[in-house]
């Protein structure tokens, strides 16, 4: 029920729903090595486009999800243990129906999914929660500096095995035909999602996971201090959005001038560790903005709208996979590869306006998205979940 919820959050990840799209409609229409690069064939256009995008978008409402999502797992438990509510069971229900509902749809519809790796990130969270705020901040300072090392001698590692391969040979692409193979039939587009699928999973370990985990706790520490529920004084938003901004940008716009030089060596050491840092700071830069517009109640129409997509946010960014993998693969249109940055930015757009017009009709009729109503249902059961519709106690445990 809306009485029971955060209209900051909703907002905030309304807007996250909506902006990663920027990112993953690479991953859905070109090849992997084409996600995070750009052609030297590029036109100008498209050079444009992908240095705006790498700038305010790559990496950036990914870890807005990853903040709300541990700042969501710290509101559920804290609230349940200050009414001496067992916690720990009802929790790792909805890690277990997030573990199956991201590995569904990293196998059989997208590679790039990120569900997966927050179930297995929050099932780590929870011991930790138990920690107090300083405590966890020594934790949380680990986490980052272990993304940092990690993704830096990944990349380290990944020059070096370019360097000893043979001269001329292409090193960083899995299949030399993965166009044709994605516009082929079912077969083809699963051949390839399950190799990339796993490639990352093998991966993350040195590179995803602990940057999640970083953010998560960085979540729960903003939660705490009121910084992600509209909680603090308009100044220190201001402050965070000056901050932000001052600091990410001018290693946001290093990190694409590295890739748009094409120097293969740097972007290999450096664009993730640097990612890693610009990503956070202009994502705390967005979640000022959207805090100081949901303090100033400006935007009144377009604010609910934004939060009605983020009640629906589970929904929204799969049926996002859902959509673009039926235009680009070959078992629904076959447009994988044939169009360029500027133009695939149309089919962005498109999703959103059937994403900003669905999800409040959807939530007029009912509490939350058809998603979001499953994972409840695998995490509360049949009975369980008719008393948590009706408990005022348990109306602010879908904030997460």
């Amino acid at each position: 029920p809306l009485s029971g919820r955060n209209e900051a959050m909703d907002v905030l990840r309304g807007v996250a729903v909506l902006g990663i799209l920027l990112m993953n409609i690479n991953s859905y229409a070109l090849p992997m090595d084409a996600t995070f690069a750009v052609s030297d064939q590029a036109g100008l256009i498209d050079q444009m486009v992908f240095a705006v995008v790498s700038i305010f978008a790559a990496g950036k409402f990914m870890s807005l999800f990853s903040l709300l999502f541990g700042a969501g797992v710290a509101m559920m438990v804290e609230r349940r243990w200050q009414r001496n509510e067992p916690a720990a069971g009802l929790h790792y229900k909805r890690i277990a129906g997030l573990l199956v509902i991201g590995f569904v749809h990293g196998v059989f519809f997208w590679y790039g999914d990120i569900l997966f790796y927050y179930a297995l990130c929050g099932a780590l969270l929870y011991p930790m929660l138990k920690l107090s705020s300083r405590n966890l901040l020594w934790f949380c300072i680990g986490a980052w500096g272990l993304a940092l090392i990690l993704s830096m001698g990944c990349g380290a590692l990944s020059a070096w095995l370019v360097s000893m391969a043979p001269e001329g040979e292409q090193v960083d692409r899995i299949f030399d035909n993965e166009a044709e193979l994605m516009r082929s039939g079912m077969l083809g587009v699963m051949k390839v999602r399950a190799v990339h699928w796993l490639v990352l999973l093998i991966a993350s370990p040195f590179t995803i996971l602990p940057w999640v985990m970083a953010l998560m706790l960085t979540g729960v520490l903003a939660y705490r201090a009121g910084w992600i529920t509209a909680k603090r004084a308009m100044r220190d938003y201001k402050l965070l959005l000056i901050a932000g901004l001052a600091i990410g940008l001018p290693i946001a716009v290093l990190r694409t001038l590295i890739v748009l030089m094409g120097s293969d060596v740097l972007e290999d050491v450096l664009y993730f560790p640097l990612n890693v840092v610009d990503a956070f700071l202009i994502s705390a830069a967005w979640l000022a903005l959207v805090m100081i517009v949901v303090k100033q109640g400006w935007l009144g129409r377009v604010r609910q709208t934004l939060a009605a997509v983020g009640r629906m946010a589970l929904t929204n960014y799969l049926s996002q996979s859902l959509i673009c993998t039926m235009i680009f693969y070959g078992y629904g249109l076959g447009q994988f590869g044939q169009f360029g940055r500027a133009q695939l930015l149309l089919f962005v757009l498109g999703v959103w306006a059937l994403q900003l017009f669905w999800s409040p009709l959807w939530l007029m009729r009912f509490p939350r998205g058809p998603l979001e109503a499953i994972w409840r249902r695998l995490t509360y059961g049949r009975l369980v979940q008719a008393q948590a519709d009706t408990a005022p106690s348990l109306q602010n445990e879908s904030a997460d």
